[in-house]
Order: structure tokens, then C-alpha cells, then sequence
């Protein structure tokens, strides 16, 4: 049974994805494109890369769709605006990759981050860069094996194939450990997104230094037209 305290409960095979699961041994295909030199056109190059562990970030919702949309049987007995519509929704509920964030042991992350004050920002999700999770207890992991406490880098997001995924979890070469629950798994969206959608300025306010505003041309006024000559008058003047 899982503790109470924990933040985390076992992944469940008989489940879809969810947002927040944690998963190991993640294979990751960096495609680069480069020119041939003989001018045979591009050249492409895929690298692979395996992430001891990465967690979901695709939003729950979307992962719903997705296994409901490829549940959708369309045949060709089926009446063709039938047919139509149900690709339509097949199309539309139906994801293409998983968000996935890189994740990495902790306590081979605290020198490489700065200072002690810097990572006791970082422990305590104060520095919006990072997000730190606690160790899980082999008792809440599918596995069967702890985890240790892992650090989150929103520097380091990537995506992976749906299709790819679930194919690597199901020959075994991807692994489902545990997943955060509320509302620690909404904690972790709401941090992603803060960082995914940070606005950058110029200059940050404390580095700002005060002066004299920039001078403003002078507004210019829209030209009036020419004012008409009155019609000359054909007829009588009383």
C-alpha cells in the first residue's frame, strides 16, 4: 500500500500516460540536418540519446483524448459524412508526440547549479528554472526499485513519438515507475508553464537606471482640405 506521505503512487500498466510520470530509461532521436558537400542536398543525421529518467508534462487531458481518439473504428461500410466526421475527430483528439522533461539524480546536479544558495533555492522550488522532486519509496514504484530524489530541467524539454513510446514501454527498452498525484502532479504543470512562458525584457528592473525620457517628435496635425468656392448663383438675390 502506498504511504500517505508520498507524493507519488506506482504507475499502472492497465492506464494510459499520465501527466507527471515518471518514467526511466527514455530514448530520445535528435535528428540534425546538414548540406552534402558533393551537392546531393540535405544530409540528415539522427542521434540517440537514453535519459536514465524523464517525466510526462503532456497535459492529462490531451493523453485522454488520445487514447479515446485511437479508439475510433472508421470502415468503409459506413455512410461517407459518417466517415468523414469520425476521421475528423480522429484526427483532432489524436497526439502526435509526448512532452516529456529531462530528469536527472539530484545529488549529481548540486555542484553544477552554483552556490549553496542558489541549490537550497533549488530544493525548495524557488528558482524557476528547476523543479526538484522527492525520493520515492520502492513501495509507491511499478518497479519495485526507489527512486532518487530527481531534478527537473525546463531548459531541457523534448518530445518523443507516441507511438515510439508506447512501443519502447512495451518491448521493455522504457519503463513506467510512479506518477505524482494532486496536487503535486499540478504543482509541477503550473512551475512548466511559468517557465515555458516567461516573457524576456530588455533589461530587468533593478538593472534599469533612471533618465530623461526620449524626445518625442512633435505630433503632426492631418493637412484640412482647401474650402470650396460658394456656387456662383444662377438666379434671383432677395
Amino acid at each position: 500500500m502506498a504511504s500517505a506521505a508520498s507524493p507519488y503512487l506506482p504507475s499502472d500498466t492497465a492506464a494510459r500516460l499520465r501527466h507527471g510520470e515518471v518514467l526511466a530509461s527514455v530514448r530520445e532521436r535528435r535528428v540534425s540536418v546538414g548540406q552534402d558537400p558533393d551537392g546531393g542536398g540535405e544530409l540528415f543525421d539522427v542521434e540517440e540519446v537514453t535519459h536514465p529518467f524523464a517525466v510526462v508534462i503532456t497535459q492529462d487531458c490531451d493523453l485522454e483524448q488520445d487514447v479515446g481518439a485511437r479508439a475510433i473504428v472508421v470502415t468503409a461500410q459506413m455512410k461517407e459524412e459518417d466517415r468523414k466526421k469520425l476521421l475528423r475527430s480522429k484526427e483532432n483528439g489524436t497526439l502526435h508526440n509526448v512532452l516529456l522533461v529531462e530528469a536527472y539524480d539530484a545529488s549529481t546536479k548540486e555542484k553544477g547549479v552554483g552556490g549553496s544558495d542558489i541549490w537550497k533555492r533549488v530544493v525548495q522550488n524557488k528558482d524557476e528554472r528547476y523543479q526538484y522532486l522527492a525520493p520515492n519509496h520502492e513501495q509507491n514504484d511499478l518497479s519495485g526499485q526507489p527512486i532518487p530524489a530527481l531534478l527537473l530541467d525546463f531548459k531541457r524539454v523534448f518530445s518523443c513519438p507516441i507511438g515510439q513510446l508506447h512501443e519502447d514501454i512495451q518491448r521493455g527498452r522504457t519503463f513506467r515507475r510512479a506518477r505524482l498525484i494532486p496536487p503535486f502532479g499540478e504543482h509541477l504543470a503550473v512551475r512548466a508553464g511559468h517557465f515555458l512562458q516567461r516573457v524576456a525584457l530588455p533589461e530587468n528592473h533593478h538593472e534599469h537606471k533612471p533618465g530623461p525620457p526620449p524626445a518625442l517628435a512633435a505630433p503632426t496635425r492631418p493637412a484640412l482640405p482647401e474650402p470650396e468656392d460658394p456656387p456662383s448663383g444662377g438666379g434671383n438675390e432677395r
